[in-house]
């Protein structure tokens, strides 16, 4: 998937934060990927609509690095 953007939720006044991420979706079997290439762009756009919704907070620790 393509590398991604997309500013945090914060408090008003709050410094904004950025989040960059760079997703890599895995398949079992490699004639799958192609079946997938097709709904890429709504998958990504379902990443995007919920790392929208996050904030800095959600980030921290071993839970957020998981989530």
């Amino acid at each position: 998937m393509p590398e991604v953007l997309v500013n945090l939720v914060g408090a008003p006044g709050e410094r904004v934060q950025y989040l960059k991420v760079k997703v890599v979706l895995e398949v079992k079997e490699e004639n799958r990927s192609e079946t997938i290439k097709p709904t890429m762009p709504r998958v990504s756009d379902i990443f995007q609509t919920y790392m929208r919704e996050l904030r800095a907070s959600d980030l921290n620790g071993s839970a957020g690095l998981f989530a």
